[in-house]
């Protein structure tokens, strides 16, 4: 590359590659860094290609970024785990820390379509003198197209599904990602008439009420049509939330600050 004119590498070469890729080029040495990272327009691109229907959400948060999208990229790409540190925080109630605003950003979709089949935006406020009630789980309605055999459906739905959860401290300027675009469901259920897609990620649960862990889910049940000559669009209900490994549904006075106690102590997952 380095015998290669710098406009074949700008124009014809580097937007063929991935984030990960670059990622890891920029790091052979600090003449492929200087190549790399400051092309902010192609990291846009790239944050497109990974989040296409969160891109409008994120584009005003990413101008705080000092790296711009190279840096939101590296921030949520890996996605969040829990910390293997059991000392890090022994109760998430008791975590003391001024009021902090979490923008949720969850989207559904099948590869290769031009539209999200779900997407959402949410703002919350976690204080951590919150006496709020209510449960962390916010189902929705939609409609699902699934072309082709019926019988072939399960196969569709695991490769072609995707569900996106970025997590936004506007607070702090810093972002993460409940599931990372790589993900895939950890279940897929048939019945008669029904598929039901799963996608989890187990966080430290840190919280008397529940179990050591918690599960943090994003559930899609669609209702199908059996009639071998229906070619509409099928009844879907996405479910968002968390509960413990007993399926008791974590409050949402809880789940935020779990969710939050994993953005500032957690682990994540290498490219």
């Amino acid at each position: 590359m380095n015998n290669l004119p710098p406009e074949i590498i700008d124009n014809h070469i580097l937007p063929l590659l991935d984030g990960v890729t670059l990622t890891a080029l920029s790091s052979v040495s600090s003449e492929y860094r200087r190549m790399i990272i400051n092309k902010d327009e192609l990291w846009k691109n790239i944050c497109a290609s990974t989040w296409p229907f969160s891109l409008p959400d994120i584009n005003s948060f990413v101008s705080t970024f000092p790296g711009g999208y190279r840096s939101f990229f590296s921030d949520v790409f890996p996605s969040l785990h829990s910390s293997n540190n059991n000392n890090s925080q022994s109760q998430v109630h008791s975590i003391d820390h001024p009021p902090m605003c979490i923008l949720h950003l969850i989207d559904m979709y099948l590869e290769g379509e031009s539209h999200p089949r779900f997407s959402m935006s949410k703002s919350t406020v976690v204080e951590s003198n919150s006496n709020a009630h209510g449960y962390c789980a916010f189902p929705h309605l939609l409609h699902v197209y699934i072309p082709g055999n019926k019988e072939l459906w399960m196969d569709y739905f695991q490769d072609n599904l995707r569900l996106n959860w970025i997590v936004i401290n506007e607070t702090q300027n810093c972002a993460r990602s409940l599931f990372g675009p790589s993900s895939k469901p950890v279940s897929i259920k048939r019945t008669s008439n029904t598929i039901e897609v799963v996608c989890e990620n187990v966080m430290l649960g840190q919280c008397k009420d529940y179990t050591e862990m918690v599960k943090c889910y994003m559930k899609v049940k669609i209702t199908c049509n059996l009639d071998s000559n229906y070619n509409g669009r099928n009844k879907g209900r996405l479910e968002v939330g968390m509960e413990d490994m007993n399926g008791k549904r974590v409050l949402a006075r809880h789940a935020n600050m779990i969710i939050l106690n994993a953005i500032l102590n957690g682990e994540r997952k290498k490219f």
